[in-house]
């Protein structure tokens, strides 16, 4: 015998397409952490390459030098930061300094330091170099 379609409560088709998702499915990207970076800062590194990841990367580093506060770290961070986005690494010379000399120098400045281009320059040679190994 067939079941009597009136007994039965109508459904809309609109009702069973909205049914909310189970709870796993609802978990939402968690927002990335924006990473504060001064205008000047942004200016040297946009002028340097005009891309958002490369000024996310100096802008980490700024923050780690702040927290840190060590030239060298920033140095390091810094060279591998420019081999990443594939620039050139020139220091440039004493009356025109480089991009990562003046990069350097916006680093420390943004976190209240003034440092020398020859004190950049200096710490960016040094970071090519590998750490010595104990005997």
């Amino acid at each position: 015998m067939k079941p009597n379609r009136s007994a039965m409560p109508a459904k809309s088709k609109s009702a069973t397409k909205r049914r909310p998702a189970p709870p796993a499915a609802r978990h939402e990207a968690a927002p990335a952490k924006v990473v504060k970076i001064g205008k000047r800062l942004e200016t040297v590194a946009r002028e340097i390459k005009d891309a958002d990841d490369f000024v996310e990367h100096v802008a980490g580093l700024a923050k780690r030098y702040r927290r840190d506060d060590a030239l060298r770290i920033a140095a390091e961070g810094l060279r591998a930061t420019f081999e990443h986005h594939k620039l050139k690494l020139a220091a440039g010379t004493d009356k025109k300094p480089g991009d990562a000399v003046r990069l350097l120098c916006a680093i420390a400045r943004e976190a209240g330091e003034t440092v020398e281009p020859a004190a950049a320059k200096a710490a960016l040679k040094d970071s090519n170099r590998p750490a010595a190994v104990a005997a």
